[in-house]
């Protein structure tokens, strides 16, 4: 399985964001605080079902907000799968 769209909603420090990473290899580039981390953690949320931190579930909803989405597609041999927390 392959990701296919990671879509992101008061996670963290991104009010929004839709990722639709490469195939093969993806890079994410930017300044020190821009969310590179960030995206990472709602990966691996979405697809190990646990954060890389250690954390209350509530540190991942961006400040401000009552609720944070993560929605992945990923698409595998059978089609695709939606996972949303």
């Amino acid at each position: 399985m392959h990701l296919t769209v990671l879509t992101l909603r008061d996670f963290r420090s991104y009010e929004r964001l839709e990722l639709r990473p490469a195939r093969h290899v993806t890079v994410l580039t930017g300044p020190n605080a821009a969310g590179k981390t960030n995206a990472l953690e709602a990966v691996s949320l979405a697809c190990r079902g646990v954060s890389f931190r250690r954390m209350a579930p509530a540190d991942a909803v961006r400040w401000g907000s009552g609720l944070a989405v993560i929605e992945a597609v990923a698409e595998g041999e059978s089609g695709p799968v939606t996972i949303r927390l």
